[in-house]
């Protein structure tokens, strides 16, 4: 492993395909392959996903290349510092939504420390993607705002990723209203009393957490799926009439899941409630199709021999 493959790989993470990645570094596309190849053979991690809408990283070349800008970046102090003689500026990111305090705080953060010894930085973002940039360590902190609806999801993902929330403040939620409005001069308005000014209009609730609540819900249908699945089987353990059912089921539900496996890819990535409602018929139609076929051949092997028997049904 090299600091050359290292940034070929960092480069190739932040562009939308190899071919644009290859024209950034100045070489041909051929060898930028070559290189982000070896690179994987040599940790034996695959970095990224090829398909035909372009290139992709995978979750562990996610977090290789979160360790990998590490590395990168202390070597360019070092050069920076020792043989180039250079004063480094020390670099100290935030990632957060449009907070008002937030921002504030940074700015007399700034004023406090100066310019000269560092380089500061804010990124204002969503939700998912202020937990993604303190992950892969683009920020050295994110700032948040959690309640009752999503606690949940961000708690499991701060779990996940190894990362500790610490609580700043409480604050409640307001509502910006004309100063000649009904509401303007009442200390508290219930929810109730809002719906009434919105009847008549189209509106809708904006949670500002991206794609991540759909992957938790997948994840758990996968876990779902494969419950039912030992339910099943258990079940046809011990009502079957013949042990020839259980590889049937499996059979036709493997089968099922490479057929829509192969749709996807030529169509694209669904949403996450097709898939999950494609991965239960599935289920639900290979128990169909298994107990079909069982019992058409168990009628025709009344009369026919077991090879006839079976091309019958």
């Amino acid at each position: 492993m090299t600091l050359t493959q290292l940034r070929y790989a960092i480069v190739v993470a932040n562009a939308s395909s190899l071919n644009e990645a290859a024209r950034i570094l100045f070489i041909s596309q051929p060898s930028l392959s070559a290189a982000i190849r070896d690179l994987e053979e040599e940790i034996g991690v695959e970095l990224f996903r090829r398909s035909n809408r372009g290139i992709s990283l995978t979750p562990e070349g996610e977090e290789f290349i979160g360790y990998a800008r590490q590395v990168v970046e202390q070597y360019q102090l070092i050069e920076s510092r020792y043989i180039q003689k250079e004063q480094v500026k020390k670099k100290f990111s935030v990632s957060m939504q449009h907070y008002s305090f937030a921002v504030s705080a940074f700015v007399e953060m700034v004023k406090q420390f100066g310019m000269d010894e560092y380089e500061f930085a804010v990124h204002e973002t969503k939700t998912y993607e202020v937990i993604e940039d303190v992950k892969n360590f683009k920020s050295e902190i994110g700032i948040l705002y959690l309640n009752d609806f999503n606690r949940k999801v961000l708690t499991k993902l701060f779990n996940e990723y190894n990362l500790e929330f610490h609580e700043i403040l409480q604050c409640g939620i307001y509502v910006y209203i004309w100063k000649g409005h009904p509401l303007a001069d009442r200390q508290e308005i219930a929810l109730e009393e809002l719906k009434e000014y919105l009847a008549g209009y189209d509106f809708y609730v904006s949670t500002a957490l991206g794609d991540q609540s759909s992957e938790t819900i997948a994840s758990e249908m996968s876990i779902i799926v494969v419950w039912v699945a030992v339910i099943v089987v258990a079940v046809l353990l011990l009502t079957s009439q013949t042990w020839a059912e259980v590889p049937v089921l499996l059979l036709t539900f493997v089968s099922a899941a490479i057929l829509s496996m192969g749709t996807n890819f030529v169509f694209g990535t669904i949403s996450f409630v097709s898939n999950s409602v494609t991965v239960v018929l599935q289920l639900a139609l290979s128990i169909d199709y298994a107990i079909i076929l069982c019992n058409r051949y168990k009628e025709e092997h009344v009369s026919l021999p077991i090879r006839e028997a079976a091309i019958v049904s």
